[in-house]
C-alpha cells in the first residue's frame, strides 16, 4: 500500500486530509487515551502498516524495535505502553466506537490483534470514502 494514495482522501471535494490526521481521529474515536505513550506508539505503528502491511506479521521484530529506536527506549517498553493504551480503550469501549473497529470480542485483544483491527478498519473506511463521486 502506498501512503501517498491515502493522503489523497478528501472530506469534501476541495479538502485533502493527511493520513496522520485520519489515524489520530480513528484512535480518538475508539477511545485510545491521547495522553498515554502507547497512543503515540500505536499511531506510529498504524502509519508503518500503511507503508507496508507485511509489518503486521513482524510486530515484535520490526515495528516495536523501529518505534523504540526513534523514541530512545526499548521494544519491551513500547510493547508495554501499547498494551496499557489498548487496555484503557478496552475498559472504556462502551463510550466509544471501539465495537465498530473491533467487533464481537469477548476479551481484550492482543497488541497485534488491535493493530490489525485498527489498520483494517481505517483502511476500509478510507477506501470506501475515497471512491470518486459521480458528477
Amino acid at each position: 500500500m502506498d501512503v501517498k494514495a491515502y493522503e489523497t482522501f478528501r472530506r469534501t471535494p476541495k479538502e485533502v486530509v493527511p493520513l496522520e490526521e485520519i489515524v489520530s481521529g480513528g484512535l480518538l474515536s475508539i477511545g485510545v487515551p491521547p495522553h498515554y505513550k502507547g497512543y503515540q506508539y500505536i499511531h506510529e505503528a498504524v502509519l508503518m502498516l500503511f507503508e507496508d502491511e507485511h509489518n503486521l506479521e513482524l510486530v515484535t521484530k520490526s515495528i516495536y524495535p523501529a518505534i523504540a529506536k526513534k523514541h530512545r527506549t526499548t521494544p519491551e517498553n513500547v510493547e508495554r505502553a501499547i498494551r496499557n493504551a489498548v487496555t484503557a480503550a478496552w475498559s472504556n469501549r462502551e463510550h466509544s466506537s471501539f465495537e465498530e473497529c473491533c467487533p464481537n470480542l469477548a476479551a481484550r485483544p492482543s497488541n497485534k490483534e488491535f493493530l490489525a483491527y485498527v489498520f483494517r478498519w481505517l483502511r476500509s473506511a478510507k477506501l470506501t470514502e475515497r471512491k470518486p463521486q459521480a458528477q
